[in-house]
């Protein structure tokens, strides 16, 4: 087990999400944190100007439900808490959870 996972610009890219949280709640210590930072997407940019490699985007509202376990999504076994409000800068959004078990 292990104490922190840092995922930087990767989970918008990842085809099966659920199971990537799910193995990072499996492979975190109790109270383990996981860093997250994605890029500012702007949803109304047209497709031309998306990256073509993300398979979707979650909003940072979907992401609190799913992490949380506000949300339900088949498969989810991951439950985490928001350590401090999320932060951005001119490209990324950066957030860190805790898990919860």
């Amino acid at each position: 087990t292990v104490d922190e996972i840092m995922c930087r610009g990767v989970i918008m890219y990842l085809k099966d999400r659920i199971s990537f949280l799910n193995e990072c709640f499996r492979v975190l210590k109790d109270g383990g944190i996981l860093r997250l930072s994605m890029p500012l997407v702007d949803l109304n940019l047209t497709a031309a100007f998306c990256d073509i490699g993300f398979k979707n985007y979650w909003s940072s509202e979907t992401l609190d439900r799913v992490l949380s376990g506000n949300a339900y999504y088949s498969g989810l076994r991951a439950k985490f808490e928001r350590v401090e409000e999320p932060t951005n800068d001119d490209r990324m959004r950066y957030e860190v959870w805790r898990t919860v078990k």
